[in-house]
């Protein structure tokens, strides 16, 4: 037995220090003798005279959550007299369970350390890949199979032995969505209330509203629980990759709440509706919305913030016009006439029409023993109408044939010119007004994108829309002579035709 003897004695129980023994036993609090005991035997005494014998106290905020880790004993704790501390209030190891003991000789004093471990593991933004109504839509990264397919069977962002990964999504405009999240708590945890604060550039993802959860075996039930968002997705074209959602719980096994991980930064894309054809929204195709045909469209051709199809059509048709490094392919003076104006992105096979958008945006076709920036009317509006139907615009390729001779307009590349093969005639891009073959070149057909009516053309202008298709012919066509106006095409003479194929 070990006797503390002639300290003074604050029990806990909160009646007044008092001067006493301590009888100690084994590791058992054998007796507490006000006055002290007056028998010691052969007892091992501890004189306590002059210091106050307490429990161990309890630490009820600290951080401490590594140093427990690094030092188990606990030798400054103890030293203090603490025997008991409550970590994981402000973060720290919240992920993890740890037990620490300390044992030292004498009297045994134990320091135990439990943090709560509540933590999100997986979170599915496109938790329905067969309908977009309530989440984000099918995307991919890009046309290629191996390495553009994005797995959401565990979410795009989760959690496995340490390692994130963590993919965009992305959502159409104007939608109450809603996301699941799976969750992995202490064993003792049956329920919580838990919820997430989006902090940062969320763009379309914002809070998530508080949601009771039950938890069975360490895990939530069922395995993945329905968030409703605070706000309804953008109104316009975005993309968003700030957004960081700070997850945190409340009335854990109806008591009090903690602090949990955080998961992102998330990488959000908003559209205006669900890509139309040649784009697939079915899960898994290669013709699902790609991120790097986003982020051309959205970032490149400056559609962001856009949140009408005509501001958005406008936005991709002056960039593919102006800013994309195009030029018109005119041909080359040792070239015969067939050498000039041809399709390097578009292409029909069997009335298939397909175009290639992603060598389109890396300008990097070498058909025809030209650069990858010399293009035509069909590669423009092919990618006018591809980019404009990724975000869900109904916009059309129209395709005229005859066409003519056109009045001075700004040809991409070119600048001002009414003699669009002028290498291969009197090489000159503004010739007379109405000089006419073998002396000036003509458009044999045309293609541009219509929208509603309304005419869209990188090709030739650029058009934004501001005209209907009466109004683009009386413009773009040279009918000034009769000579002009026997090669020239009406509206009688326009067709809609369809990318069928996106690669």
């Amino acid at each position: 037995m070990t006797i503390i003897a002639n300290g003074t004695i604050i029990d806990g129980t909160g009646r007044p220090a008092f001067p006493g023994d301590v009888a100690v036993e084994g590791d058992r609090i054998a007796d507490i003798v006000p006055g002290g005991i007056a028998a010691k035997g052969d007892a091992q005494v501890v004189d306590a005279s002059g210091c106050l014998v307490t429990p161990g106290f309890v630490d009820a905020h600290a951080h401490s959550d590594a140093y427990l880790v690094l030092e188990p004993d606990a030798p400054s704790k103890l030293s203090q007299g603490i025997t008991t501390e409550i970590n994981g209030q402000s973060g720290g190891l919240r992920d993890r369970e740890i037990k620490a003991e300390h044992e030292s000789s004498g009297a045994v004093d134990v320091a135990k350390f439990t943090s709560v471990k509540l933590r999100v593991t997986n979170i599915k933004f496109n938790h329905d890949t067969s309908s977009s109504n309530h989440d984000a839509i099918n995307i991919r990264r890009c046309f290629e199979d191996s390495a553009g397919k994005i797995d959401v069977s565990n979410g795009e962002w989760f959690e496995d032995g340490g390692v994130v990964t963590n993919e965009p999504f992305c959502y159409t405009t104007n939608r109450a969505a809603t996301v699941k999240a799976r969750f992995e708590a202490s064993g003792f945890i049956t329920s919580a209330v838990i919820r997430a604060t989006c902090a940062g550039a969320g763009g379309s993802l914002s809070s998530l509203l508080p949601t009771n959860i039950a938890f069975s075996g360490g895990v939530s039930s069922p395995e993945y629980v329905e968030f409703a968002m605070s706000s309804r997705t953008l109104g316009c074209i975005d993309r968003s990759g700030g957004g960081v959602l700070n997850w945190s719980a409340d009335s854990v096994n109806g008591q009090s709440g903690c602090k949990m991980n955080d998961s992102g930064p998330h990488l959000v894309y908003t559209i205006l509706g669900e890509p139309k054809p040649p784009w697939a929204n079915d899960y898994g195709n290669q013709k699902n919305a790609w991120t790097n045909a986003l982020e051309f469209a959205i970032v490149k051709a400056g559609a962001q913030g856009k949140n009408t199809d005509k501001a958005a059509l406008a936005a991709i048709t002056t960039y593919l016009h102006s800013g994309h490094g195009l030029t018109y392919d005119i041909g080359v003076a040792t070239n015969a006439i067939a050498g000039a104006g041809r399709p390097k992105y578009m292409s029909s096979t069997a009335g298939v029409i397909e175009f290639r958008l992603t060598e389109y945006m890396n300008k990097s076709s070498l058909k025809h023993n030209t650069s990858g920036n010399v293009v035509n009317c069909y590669d423009q509006a092919g990618g006018v109408a591809t980019l404009a139907r990724l975000f869900g615009v109904n916009a059309h390729c129209r395709f005229m044939m005859p066409f003519g001779y056109i009045n001075p307009l700004n040809l991409v590349g070119e600048g001002m010119c009414n003699n669009p093969f002028y290498p291969l005639y009197n090489n000159e891009k503004l010739t007379g007004v109405d000089l006419v073959e073998p002396e000036r070149s003509r458009f044999l057909n045309h293609m541009f994108v219509s929208l509603s009516g309304k005419v869209f053309d990188a090709c030739a202008g650029p058009q934004l829309g501001s005209l209907d298709e009466v109004g683009y012919v009386s413009v773009a066509i040279d009918v000034s002579t009769t000579s002009e106006a026997n090669a020239a095409g009406t509206i009688s003479n326009i067709y809609t035709t369809s990318v069928q194929v996106v690669k």
